[in-house]
């Protein structure tokens, strides 16, 4: 008799573990979409409470004065911080090296608005489009760039309004990187997931007024925004994404 190992052809084969395969996502994808996860643990849910912190806290910023802040609903969005932030002209002595770059002018006005992640399930989708709506402002000269030598690429674009001009730059930043697109978290939180972790995150959007009123190039504001965005971004790194990174 033909033992049953050689009645098997190679196409039965490639068969059974299909349906294997298919049985395995079929199993993860309600959990994959529901963004409940067996190794979702007390860790995580104490990294995303950390990270809510931001919404009443905000961040300090070396070389920034925090003039107000406030917890705001955009566009239907909670958990919103909006920091109006004041130059105070150089960053602080006591700053880490990493942070120690050339202060922004004295007077320069900024805002910070960051939404951290609010639970397991919430994925970054229309944050940008809710900002945009809700400034009612016109965007162009829209480019994609990188924070100096930081793992991230980001949004950059002049927003303006009748009543002025702005340069704005956004991304999403998560442990070890960050990005404009929410697509390019998806796929990370996707590697993350298949280490049995995840990757938290936080909506970054910054807005520096310009000298502009709706003409001009916003080159000129690249430097100090470019400047506060590196100072944001490691903030957030060294406080509250150091643990989480794997």
């Amino acid at each position: 008799m033909v033992p049953l190992a050689q009645r098997i052809s190679q196409p039965s084969k490639l068969v059974v573990l299909a349906l294997l395969l298919a049985v395995c996502l079929l199993g993860a994808l309600p959990a994959y979409w529901s963004g409940h996860w067996p190794w979702q643990d007390a860790a995580q849910a104490a990294q995303l409470a950390k990270l809510r912190e931001l919404s009443s806290k905000g961040l300090a910023v070396p070389g920034w004065q925090t003039l107000n802040l406030q917890q705001a609903e955009i566009s239907g969005q909670k958990g919103w911080a909006v920091q109006a932030l004041s130059a105070s002209g150089s960053a602080s002595a006591s700053s880490p090296a990493t942070l120690a770059l050339d202060g922004p002018k004295a007077g320069q006005t900024a805002t910070l608005l960051l939404l951290p992640q609010r639970s397991a399930d919430k994925k970054p989708q229309v944050e940008w489009l809710n900002i945009d709506g809700n400034q009612r402002w016109t965007a162009d000269q829209l480019s994609h760039r990188s924070l100096g030598t930081l793992a991230l690429q980001a949004r950059f674009f002049r927003g303006w309004t009748p009543q002025g001009t702005n340069a704005v730059l956004q991304w999403y930043t998560w442990p070890g990187g960050g990005d404009a697109q929410p697509s390019a978290w998806f796929f990370a939180d996707l590697r993350a997931r298949l280490s049995g972790h995840r990757q938290p995150w936080v909506a970054v959007c910054i807005v520096v007024p310009t000298d502009s009123l709706g003409l001009g190039d916003i080159e000129t504001a690249w430097p100090e925004v470019a400047r506060l965005g590196e100072a944001v971004q490691q903030i957030l790194a060294r406080q509250y994404f150091a643990s989480a990174v794997h």
